[in-house]
């Protein structure tokens, strides 16, 4: 999974509308209000969240979301790790061995990535950086 993200409820919905992680992004319900609250994230879900995903649906829309700096994030990896396997396909092999020239990714990260992307592209996986033992 690349990408994953909460429906944050507004405030007159929120178990915790002042709270801060999880607390913030529950929705809060009941036999009372169990109506309002649905119809709020309807409404939330059409104005908003259906649009987002479809953007979420194609690549383009998919990295510029993961390769966003935006609070909160979608991203599940690290941005260049995400836009790796996201762009497997599409980057020729010079432009993937920059991005794992990053400083953020670990050996273990280069090696399995070399070996799918070759698996992937029929390609040999690149010998510029010799695997390591796990």
């Amino acid at each position: 999974m690349l990408a994953a993200y909460s429906v944050l409820p507004p405030d007159s919905c929120a178990h915790a509308p002042t709270g801060g992680g999880l607390a913030r992004a529950r929705w809060a319900f009941g036999d009372r209000n169990r109506s309002g609250v649905g119809a709020a994230f309807a409404g939330q879900l059409e104005a908003e969240e259906l649009p987002r995903i479809g953007r979420l649906l194609t690549r383009p829309g998919l990295l510029a979301e993961i390769t966003s700096s935006r609070s909160p994030s979608v991203r599940r990896w690290s941005a260049v790790q995400s836009e790796l396997v996201l762009m497997v396909d599409d980057y020729p092999p010079q432009q993937r061995e920059s991005l794992l020239a990053a400083p953020e990714l670990d050996d273990a990260f280069r090696r399995d990535y070399r070996e799918w992307a070759g698996r992937r592209t029929g390609a040999a996986p690149s010998p510029s950086t010799p695997p390591t033992a796990a």
